[in-house]
């Protein structure tokens, strides 16, 4: 009487199959997952590109900052309080009978983009009034508008977060050139 089954010989070689085809798969596949979350954040660099265009016609608009004069960067890698930190160069206003002196423009970006505080990074150019880039890093994957980051250039060991590196962002944004990015913790 013959017994039903695999042989032992059998098992081994769909195992060793198996661990051929994940030696494959694996690295592949955490290729597309880095490579999502870099489109991910160049999408949110985009995004926040179109607040900050928005805010600074809303503020032109309601005559009560000459953004046409306005010109500054902003870097910073602490989002939390995005919608009550001010701004480096941004008049400070009460909004909505708030007694907190908030930053108009960073309060009307917030409004257009709300999930600016889960950001780990944020880097922009304002120049005579017009957004001309922006770099953000979410999670230490960076996305940078209007070039946008490459998957070829990201650096695993690269802490994006630093300000060293957003204001690199903000050149690669503008230029599209690799920078050398500081991998020190």
């Amino acid at each position: 009487m013959k017994k039903k089954g695999f042989t032992l010989i059998e098992l081994i070689v769909v195992i060793a199959i198996i661990g051929v085809l994940a030696a494959i798969l694996v690295p592949a596949m955490l290729g597309y997952v880095k490579k999502s979350k870099i489109t991910s954040a160049n999408s949110s660099a985009k995004s926040i590109l179109t607040a900050c265009q928005s805010a600074l016609t809303d503020m032109d608009t309601e005559d009560k900052v000459k953004v046409s004069q306005t010109d500054w960067t902003f870097t910073t890698n602490d989002l939390t309080g995005w919608n009550t930190a001010i701004a480096a160069g941004v008049t400070k206003t009460v909004i909505n009978g708030n007694n907190n002196n908030i930053s108009q423009f960073q309060y009307k970006v917030y409004t257009y983009f709300n999930d600016i505080k889960k950001l780990s990074g944020l880097a922009y150019v304002i120049q005579k009034g017009t957004c001309i880039a922006v770099a953000v890093v979410n999670g230490n994957y960076p996305g940078t508008n209007p070039q946008q980051f490459s998957v070829d250039h990201y650096e695993s060991k690269a802490n994006y977060t630093k300000n060293t590196n957003l204001s690199k962002l903000l050149t690669y944004a503008l230029t599209g050139n690799n920078e050398t990015w500081d991998t020190t913790a």
